[in-house]
């Protein structure tokens, strides 16, 4: 009976990690270790006390997830994913990327929200240097506009006369690549503190990207706007979530957090 239970236990690890790697990873072959998860979960449910368990643990799961995207304690969720210190004076205020519409050659609303709130760093007399990330001909396509360059002209369309410095983070693809970008800027300029800005939800995985690299910084993103109370969240509210803890489970099991 030992064994057996044993046996189980290795099944249900196995099919559990499986169905994990599927779910969020979405790396090839996903269908393939989704059949092999079956058999082991099939054998589980022939026994009484592990069906109960496993029928048990299923259910737990679903309340629990219902209970975190489609109801109001989402928002009791949405602040541990947020990291936030209050300004001081840097040597660069570094703003990541919220990504870019190809098509229009223009800034997203995420985007936007990140470089105005480096922009009114960079005015409060915070820093005098901005960091922009230029992202990958892989990621984009070559004729698709560099975000580092729409974001420049911003700055210079809104505030011609601003004494300000540029630097970019080059070739990024992802916050990872973005982090160790910033690490290599920030060893050749001996820089002491940078100003970390991203958006609400991505401030806890970028801190952790910062930090993994031995970057100085202070993380200021930008505010998190929601409608809290007792109000039921948005689908992309949820699909914002969603997918900033699919990221944030991606860099625990790469090791890259």
């Amino acid at each position: 009976m030992q064994l057996w239970s044993l046996l189980s236990a290795l099944a249900l690890a196995y099919s559990s990690s499986a169905v994990l790697y599927t779910a969020f990873l979405g790396i090839w072959p996903q269908f393939l270790l989704m059949w092999l998860a079956l058999p082991p979960a099939a054998v589980l449910l022939l026994v009484p006390t592990l069906r109960r368990l496993l029928l048990g643990s299923v259910i737990s799961v679903i309340a629990l997830a219902i209970a975190a995207l489609y109801t109001p304690c989402f928002y009791f969720i949405l602040p541990l994913l947020v990291v936030r210190a209050t300004p001081q004076p840097a040597d660069a205020i570094v703003v990541l990327a919220g990504g870019i519409n190809c098509k229009l050659g223009i800034l997203p609303p995420a985007s936007l929200e990140r470089l105005e709130q480096g922009v009114r760093l960079w005015r409060a007399g915070y820093a005098d240097t901005l960091v922009f990330s230029q992202q990958s001909d892989a990621l984009t396509g070559p004729n698709c506009p560099k975000i580092s360059e729409l974001s420049q002209q911003f700055v210079y369309r809104t505030y011609p006369y601003g004494s300000v410095h540029f630097e970019t983070l080059r070739n990024v693809m992802n916050t990872y690549d973005e982090s160790r970008e910033a690490a290599r800027v920030v060893h050749e300029h001996h820089w002491h503190n940078v100003l970390l800005v991203t958006s609400a939800l991505h401030s806890r995985r970028a801190s952790l990207l910062f930090a993994r690299q031995g970057i100085p910084f202070t993380s200021v993103p930008v505010s998190l706007l929601s409608s809290g109370g007792w109000q039921i969240p948005s689908n992309l509210e949820r699909i914002t979530l969603m997918r900033e803890l699919e990221a944030l489970f991606k860099g625990l099991i790469l090791r890259q957090l």
